[in-house]
This record gives structure tokens, sequence and C-alpha cells, in this order.
């Protein structure tokens, strides 16, 4: 038996809101030898004091320098970014802490907790139909957290797949 589900594509246009382009903050980071090597000289007491300076700069966007890897950026900034590392073997790598792409996970969990299935694509999301609305608010509600401000809408493109064919397997939902 074959099963038929009617999925929207919904394409984002908050990310180019003039708004948030105002609000964007990216910042530039080095910070010496964060990492396991012998030069890393710092005790718990360190890296309490990076964390509260990295919550003052509270940057949306972070170019990293000479850290190893995530687990030594997450004792600085914590688990509210997502982090992107040089996949060079040296413990003076280059990346990069972005908080939007984590807003966009948690806005992906939320969805998930209500029910509702979501799949991330380029600059958008692929939600059922039926949940346009409800992901459409989430990510108005998103926006306004991240930027403070508001935000104008205009119709959401959406674009209705009839004839997506699944397998007997695929639990509908």
């Amino acid at each position: 038996m074959k099963k038929y589900l009617t999925f929207a594509l919904v394409f984002t246009s908050l990310l180019s809101s003039e708004i948030l382009a105002e609000q964007l903050k990216i910042a530039s980071w080095n910070m010496a030898w964060l990492s396991s090597h012998k030069y890393n000289k710092r005790v718990d007491k360190d890296y309490l004091e990076l964390s509260t300076y990295a919550k003052k700069l509270d940057a949306d966007i972070i170019a990293l320098q000479e850290v190893e890897d995530a687990i030594w950026a997450s004792k600085v900034f914590g688990d509210e970014y997502d982090y992107y590392f040089s996949t060079k073997n040296w413990v003076q790598s280059v990346g990069v802490a972005n908080r939007l792409m984590y807003q966009a996970s948690l806005l992906m969990i939320r969805l998930a907790e209500s029910g509702i299935v979501v799949l991330p694509i380029h600059d958008g999301f692929i939600v059922q139909q039926r949940y346009v609305n409800s992901l459409r608010d989430m990510m108005v509600n998103c926006f306004r957290t991240i930027t403070e401000g508001e935000v104008y809408v205009p119709a959401l493109e959406v674009i209705v797949h009839d004839d997506i064919d699944f397998d007997d397997h695929f639990d509908t939902y």
C-alpha cells in the first residue's frame, strides 16, 4: 500500500530583513591557545572571565582563531552556539560560532515537541501543509527574540506537492 502526504515548502524571508541586518552582530576573536596544548595555562577562573566577556560581546556570529575544537569553544561561549571548525589536525584551528543556526535548531526542536515534522533546507523548512501557519508563527517569534524588533512577513511562498510517494514503512502524521 502506498501512502501520500502533502507537503508545503516554506521559504523564509526573515533572514534577509532589514531589521535583522541592523541587529546582526559579527565579531572576531583570537582565543590564544584555547586548547589541550601545553601552552594553554588557563584555570577555571580564566574560563569564567572569558565567558563573562563573551556574554557582554553578545555576538550572533564569531570568527574564532586558535581554538582546538567545539569542546574548547563551548567552555567560553556555552551551548547556545553551533560550532564549525577547520578539519586541519592542529590545536590552533580556525572556526565559527553561530548563534543563528542554533536558533533554527531550537525552532525545529520546539516544532518536534509539538508533533510537527520539519526538515531544514538551504534557507527555509519543509513541513506538512497543515502546519505552515504554526511554522510561520514560531519563525516570527524566533525573529523577535533575536532582534527584539518587529517584522513584517509578506505572504509565504507555498509550493504544494500532492504526488510524494512513500513506502509502506513510512509513518504518516
